[in-house]
C-alpha cells in the first residue's frame, strides 16, 4: 500500500491510499484545482479516483468536493449523518452519497474500510481501520478528535501503522495569548483536537497491547506545534515503555510513503 500526502495542514486535508489499481481519498479539503494539480503531479488523472471517503464536515475535510475534478458519479463515503448534511446543506454535486455504518466493513477495490465514531465538534465524525486484502496490512486514521477513547483504542489494537492528527502542544497553546481564550478553549476540550500528549498516551497504548509498527502525524497547528514538539513527545514515550524503533514522522505535502507491517518509509 502506498500512501501520498496530498495535503497535511490543519485547513487543507487529503490522503490518497493506493493499493494495485485501488485509489481511494481520505478527506478532500484541497481546492479542486490545487487537488487536479497535485494529482498530476504524482502521475495520477483525477478521474481514475474510485472513491472520497471523509472523516467528517469540516472545510477543510471537504471543500474540495465543490467543483470537485472526479468523474461523475464518484461515491462519498461517511457517516450517515454526514452524508445527510452535506447532501443538504451544500451545492456539491456529480458524486453518488454512500452513507457507512460504525464498525460494519466494506470493500472499496483492494481496501477494506471500517469508521468509528470519534469525539469532535461536528455532526458524526469517524476514524477509519483500512486494511488491506492480500497482504492484511492495516492503518488506523483518526481524523480529527478531541480524545481518543478506549473503544477506539480496541479497535486500533490491530493495526500496523496508525496516522494520528497530533494538532497541539499543550504548553504552546496556554502560552498564546494572541489568540481568543474560547477559541483556545474550543480546541483544547474533549471535543477539539488531540495535544501531543494525548497523541504519546494513544500510541503508548497500542505500542504496549497491540503490533503497532509505526507512527505518522498530521494536521500539526503551526501556531501551537511544531514537527521538533510532536516527534519528540511521541519518541520520548516509546523510549520509556522500551519500544524506541517504532518509527515516528511529522507528514509534509507531497510525500509518497510505501506501508508494510516493517513501518511506513519514504518513497524516493
Amino acid at each position: 500500500m502506498h500512501l501520498h500526502i496530498l495535503g497535511a495542514r490543519p485547513h487543507a486535508i487529503a490522503y490518497l491510499l493506493r493499493s494495485g489499481a485501488t485509489r481511494v481519498l481520505v478527506d478532500c479539503g484541497l481546492p479542486a484545482g490545487t487537488m487536479r494539480d497535485r494529482l498530476f503531479a504524482i502521475g495520477l488523472d483525477p478521474l481514475s479516483i474510485d472513491a472520497v471517503v471523509l472523516t467528517h464536515e469540516h472545510g477543510g475535510h471537504v471543500g474540495g468536493l465543490e467543483d470537485h475534478p472526479f468523474r461523475d458519479g464518484i461515491p462519498i463515503v461517511a457517516s450517515d449523518r454526514t452524508c445527510h448534511l452535506l447532501r443538504a446543506g451544500t451545492t456539491i454535486s456529480r458524486v453518488r452519497w454512500s452513507p457507512a455504518s460504525a464498525g460494519l466493513p466494506f470493500a472499496i477495490g483492494d481496501l477494506t474500510f471500517r469508521g468509528w465514531p470519534v469525539a469532535h465538534d461536528a455532526v458524526d465524525p469517524f476514524a477509519w481501520l483500512v486494511e488491506e486484502r492480500g497482504s492484511g496490512f492495516s492503518i488506523g486514521i483518526t481524523g480529527d478528535l478531541g480524545y481518543a477513547s478506549s473503544q477506539l483504542a480496541a479497535m486500533l489494537l490491530g493495526v500496523d501503522c496508525v496516522l494520528v492528527h497530533s494538532n497541539h502542544d499543550e504548553e504552546l497553546l496556554r502560552a498564546d495569548e494572541s489568540t481568543a481564550v474560547p477559541n483556545r478553549l474550543r480546541v483544547a476540550n474533549r471535543h477539539g483536537h488531540l495535544s501531543n500528549e494525548q497523541v504519546a498516551d494513544l500510541v503508548a497504548q497500542l505500542a504496549i497491547r497491540g503490533r503497532l509498527g509505526g507512527v505518522l502525524l498530521s494536521h500539526l497547528d503551526p501556531r501551537w506545534n511544531t514537527p521538533r514538539r510532536a516527534v519528540g513527545a511521541i519518541e520520548s514515550t516509546l523510549a520509556a515503555i522500551a519500544r524506541p524503533e517504532i518509527p515516528v514522522h511529522c507528514l509534509r505535502n507531497g510525500e509518497t510513503h510505501c506501508l508494510s507491517p516493517a513501518g511506513p518509509s519514504l518513497a524516493p
